[in-house]
């Protein structure tokens, strides 16, 4: 199987800003691999990124696999975007020495990045160790050693540092963002073809489920894992498009109807999502399709879409955004409606208590799997139909 391994130049936050206009370009190239990544998935490929969020919020590199700068991959990639003084444009890819017989792979790089963006093409650059000059493929050749040290040491076959833009000049940059998933799909062709990769089989399924528990891929291809976790065995992949029924979710997974698998849901137009009432401030319910974001913040990625009039608890609200109970997701509150009034059934047996905190007295007491209606949210808490007391929400289950 063809190796590929992926460095996303830099790392986290502001101080690898490097003259970004609209973003840090440490911060893009990790997203930028992802999608490098998530288009890849559709071959047959090993393929990873060699940085990875730790939990002090910082990018760093996976040394276990970095160590060795690229031992037994077949591709190294590093994805970067270049600056210099707001007016330099175009892209450029470095090519190591030791892999110039893959100077056509890294020339047609350079032609498709140039022609998707509409912006220079500076060509294929070699840069020698000993005299830091930049020199063109008739100068080159395997004996010299290159001036980077991330291709001088790199022990992959082929070794490409690729400056994709120039993120300090406005023009490259908006039309980056504008071009930014067709570009990857046209880098993975390129790769694809000059690697020999092959398509994984797909997976088909009929489905005439309630049309609730549908959902719709919307990215190109997405893995189907043997298990609801990303470390699980990719078994195939399905396709943008594609419907398929969802029989079980497991926090943002779904069980495909036909057992084949699970999906990762975010990469779907799944919206049927068990609603989380623990510690729960109040439930809404989406008035158009909203954006999902994962930081409460325009400038955040989407992560997913919830489509109209499906239901969402929240545990708390920033400045307008609202947090999705459980999951580090937001949404603009005022493209949602608070549901003020609606039904749960009971998980288990559940004291009711005069007061919405779990030192308050004792009332009564619910048998598991009555229903009832609750009227007010307060904290977790929810005032029952009766206002006789206050029930847990986390031992409760909407009833849609």
């Amino acid at each position: 199987m063809t190796v590929i391994r992926f460095n996303a130049g830099h790392g986290r936050g502001k101080k690898y800003n490097r003259g970004g206009i609209k973003f840090n370009e440490g911060d893009e190239n990790y997203n930028f691999t992802g999608l490098l990544l998530e288009k890849l998935s559709s071959y047959d490929v090993d393929a990873k990124e060699l940085r990875h969020s730790k939990g002090n919020g910082e990018f760093e590199r996976d040394w276990d696999t970095i160590r060795n700068w690229g031992s037994g991959a077949d591709l190294f990639y590093s994805a970067h975007s270049n600056a210099f003084n707001g007016q330099a444009t175009g892209v450029e890819v470095f090519l190591s020495y030791k892999s110039i017989k893959y100077y056509n792979f890294a020339k047609e790089l350079t032609e498709v990045i140039s022609k998707t963006l509409g912006i220079y093409n500076r060509g294929v650059k070699f840069q020698n160790r000993n005299t830091g000059s930049y020199e063109t493929y008739s100068q080159a050749n395997s004996s010299k050693n290159d001036w980077l040290n991330e291709l001088y040491l790199n022990k992959a076959k082929c070794v490409v540092l690729v400056e994709h833009f120039f993120h300090d000049n406005i023009n490259d940059t908006n039309s980056y963002l504008k071009n930014r998933d067709k570009l990857a799909n046209e880098i993975v062709k390129v790769i694809a073809k000059h690697f020999n990769l092959k398509l994984r089989n797909s997976v088909k399924e009929k489905n005439n489920s309630n049309k609730n528990n549908l959902a719709k891929v919307t990215v190109s291809a997405l893995n189907v894992r043997k298990e609801p976790n990303d470390k699980s065995k990719i078994v195939t992949v399905v396709k943008k498009n594609e419907v398929y029924t969802i029989t079980d979710v497991k926090g943002n997974w779904g069980k495909l109807k036909s057992g084949t698998g699970w999906i990762y849901l975010p990469m779907t137009d799944f919206s049927n999502y068990p609603v989380d009432l623990t510690n729960s401030i109040g439930l809404y319910k989406f008035k158009t399709d909203t954006n999902i974001r994962y930081n409460p913040s325009t400038r955040s990625n989407v992560k997913r879409v919830a489509i109209k009039n499906s239901m969402v608890s929240i545990t708390e609200i920033k400045n307008g955004w609202a947090k999705i109970s459980n999951k580090d997701e937001w949404f603009w509150l005022k493209l949602a409606t608070q549901i003020k009034e609606f039904n749960v059934d009971l998980k288990t047996d559940t004291n009711i208590r005069e007061k919405a905190s779990i030192n308050s007295k004792i009332v009564d007491r619910f048998i598991k799997a009555k229903s009832t209606k609750i009227i007010e949210i307060k904290n977790g808490w929810g005032l029952i139909n009766s206002k006789k007391g206050w029930i847990w929400l986390g031992l409760t289950s909407l009833k849609k």
